[in-house]
């Protein structure tokens, strides 16, 4: 289905009156300087001061001097200056709705400005969270448009006026009276430190994307909306979303709207174009409708607005896919290593129980067991943490996280997190600890399972692991952690030994096993990362038929459970945040604010297709055709195949490197394998789960293979 319109849309707001009149004026009071509401007189918002939180020194507002178009200098008086040396003033600046305040410091080298908070909050308001914004930029090389971080703001709502502050320091260090802000050292003088906030005042309820829209000089703000969470809508569904538009600007504009939507088989769905007037600072809202789905699709928007020649636009996605009520208590290899509650807790245990999801890293274990998951615990392992500590305090250290195992009903412990053991001295320390935990975990948690750090491929895994088998630690282990990275190859690549490879580390743990003695396997971090427009890292598209070829490897080689890494992009201490320079923001199957990759369909099609099977057997047709069959209780089977005639390398190494749009098809060569089967069909299902059946003839039906895995189900192997 395919749109092609033309509408012109009326704007939602009037000019307001506000705009022609200033809404703030400036007041001082209580050693500080205050923003004032133009019409009421009332303080509304006090800022100003600075803290420094590694140093002793704090400074509040002393003499205040008015300067040009209703700026103002403020002096600081600065206490507990033991160095009696530093001075220091800040300039207020408005500009329209826009404040900025400018810093500088004159102090000694040797105080530092790296802990420095500066006070800003409304009498009697509550702290708002932070909206982290983007701004998509089309690649050089015609690779995928990508988002780089915008604005960082926080709304300080008022009675009638909300005062957005843009955090430029460290967003999770602020807190309902003060905020983190960064100086630097002039370039001429090492005693000189600069800083900048910024602030703008609005009338109350404008848009957080309004606000950002101004601070990231982008000519228009749009966002895409759904009444689902994640935009994940039903099978049988219609899924329908919203594109709102909003005018930043003081003057009314013209904008010229595209809108696109893209289903993964590169269908185009939308192509519409329309024409909006909108107000100063106004908005509109327009409505789409995708096509019904039929079976689990996902539709990728982008969505243009161009005003004066200039353009701003956004990439989203909307999805659709089936429900499966999976079977019996916690089981299975199916992990998450680490989620974040966007939009909230609820929804999001809700979704990893929708998707398969049998266990968790690291969470607690009591409030899972209700969405049919486990939970192991997991702690990092840091030698100067432990080294010289007497006995007695290593044991109280010990018991520490006993408690919180038995408290949080984990089944394992997870001790340690990507170390690398270079030296045997490392390794016996560490099984030293080990010796004091055996007793105490059998005794306190008796079934809970103690796990070797979750070492990894890329960074001697095996080599560590082996030392601590040298020390004498294998015995005191329940089972191995590990994790698999991997770069530009395909999972299956085996027997080329360990580094960043799937199954080839897979491989090298299993020999390792084999001479120190076998144990269960715990995955506890695989990985599709795809971080935009790098060779190394997979596309959406390789990503997502990765997820299926990762998790029957793992079922096939015996893994107790392999935990993918994660289901949310951005990092912990930055969630929901953008940094287009570090792929450790690429790592998940939603992305940052909630909407949905392909790779969670691949998720939650490879749980359904694996829920309950054992493997059974390898598969190999010619040289290049292969796959793992599994048997399901009911005795029958189903199958990942696949076919390797263009390689195991996914890209190659270019300077300009260009990653590929999610809708085309990666794989060119088609091998055609005739499957037996007894019934009058086979059915096949692609990595997102969509259906094809597949008439039997003579008692075979032919299906056509690719670097894409395919799942099957009805054939005879």
């Amino acid at each position: 289905m395919m749109r092609i319109g033309l509408i012109v849309a009326a704007a939602s707001l009037a000019m307001a009156a506000w705009a022609d009149a200033p809404l703030f004026d400036f007041g001082e009071g209580e050693r500080s300087l205050w923003l004032t509401d133009a019409a009421t007189g009332e303080k509304v918002f006090r800022f100003g001061n600075l803290s420094f939180q590694w140093a002793p020194q704090n400074a509040t507002a002393g003499r205040i001097t008015p300067l040009d178009r209703n700026g103002y200098r403020v002096e600081l008086e600065f206490q507990n200056d033991v160095t009696g040396k530093c001075r220091g003033n800040y300039e207020v600046h408005p500009d329209g709705n826009r404040i900025v305040v400018d810093y500088t410091l004159n102090i000694p080298e040797e105080v530092t400005t790296d802990g420095v908070i500066f006070e800003r909050f409304i009498p009697g308001g509550q702290l708002k969270p932070l909206f982290k914004s983007g701004i998509w930029f089309r690649h050089a090389n015609g690779g995928v448009p990508y988002e780089a971080k915008g604005a960082v703001l926080r709304p300080f709502p008022g009675k009638r006026l909300t005062v957005w502050e843009k955090v430029d320091g460290n967003p999770a260090w602020g807190g309902e009276y003060q905020q983190h802000i960064v100086f630097r050292k002039d370039e001429k003088d090492p005693t000189i430190r600069h800083a900048r906030v910024e602030f703008m005042v609005l009338p109350n309820g404008f848009d957080a994307s309004t606000a950002a829209a101004v601070f990231n000089r982008q000519v228009l703000a749009l966002n895409v909306t759904t009444a689902k969470p994640f935009h994940l809508f039903d099978v049988g569904e219609t899924p329908e979303f919203k594109l709102t538009v909003f005018n930043p600007s003081l003057r009314p504009a013209e904008a010229e709207l595209r809108v696109n939507a893209t289903a993964y088989d590169g269908t185009e769905t939308i192509r519409e174009n329309r024409r909006c007037m909108l107000a100063p600072q106004g908005k509109t809202e327009l409505s789409f409708t995708l096509p019904k789905a039929e079976q689990p699709d996902i539709w990728f928007i982008e969505a243009v607005g161009t005003v004066d020649g200039k353009e701003t636009f956004l990439r989203s996605t909307v999805a659709a896919m089936d429900r499966h009520e999976f079977q019996g208590a916690p089981q299975g290899v199916f992990g998450i290593s680490a989620f974040f509650p966007i939009p909230d807790r609820k929804s999001a245990l809700e979704l990893l129980r929708r998707i398969g999801v049998r266990h968790l890293r690291s969470e607690n274990g009591n409030e899972l067991r209700t969405y049919g998951m486990d939970a192991g615990y997991h702690s990092a392992y840091t030698p100067k943490e432990w080294a010289g500590k007497s006995p007695e305090e290593q044991e109280k250290r010990i018991r520490e996280h006993i408690a919180k195992i038995k408290a949080n009903g984990a089944t394992h412990w997870e001790f340690g997190n990507e170390n690398d053991f270079k030296k045997p001295e490392e390794a016996a320390a560490y099984v030293e600890l080990l010796r004091r935990i055996r007793p105490i975990l059998d005794a306190e948690a008796p079934g809970v399972k103690l796990l070797s750090i979750g070492f990894a491929n890329g960074f001697g895994g095996i080599k560590s692991l082996d030392l601590v088998a040298q020390a004498g630690g294998w015995p005191l282990l329940d089972g191995i952690a590990y994790h698999l990275g991997r770069g530009n190859t395909v999972p299956d690549l085996e027997n080329v030994g360990d580094g960043w490879f799937y199954l080839s580390s897979l491989q090298e743990l299993e020999k390792l096993m084999k001479k120190h003695g076998v144990k269960p396997v715990y995955l506890t971090e695989i990985y599709t990362p795809t971080f935009p427009n790098t060779f190394w890292d997979d596309s959406l598209r390789n990503a997502t038929e990765n997820v299926p070829l990762s998790y029957a490897i793992a079922l096939a080689h015996d893994v107790k459970i392999a935990h993918y890494y994660q289901l949310n992009d951005s990092v912990w201490f930055d969630i929901g945040g953008v940094n287009s320079n570090d792929r450790e923001y690429s790592f998940g199957m939603l992305y940052r604010n909630g909407n949905v990759k392909p790779t969670l369909l691949a998720y939650q099609t490879a749980a359904k297709m694996l829920d309950a099977a054992k493997f059974e057997k390898k598969w190999k047709s010619g040289n290049c055709s292969k796959g793992y069959i599994f048997t399901k209780p009911d005795g029958s089977r189903v199958a990942l195949l696949w076919d390797r005639t263009d390689g195991y390398g996914l890209n190659q190494k270019k300077t300009e490197f260009a990653g590929q749009e999610p809708w085309i098809a990666f794989w060119k060569t088609r091998t055609p394998v005739r499957l037996k089967c007894t019934g009058t069909e086979i059915k096949v299902i692609n990595p997102i789960g969509q259906l094809r059946r597949i008439p039997a003839k003579n008692g075979y039906a032919e299906v056509n293979l690719s670097g894409e895995p395919i799942w099957v189900v009805g054939a005879e192997f």
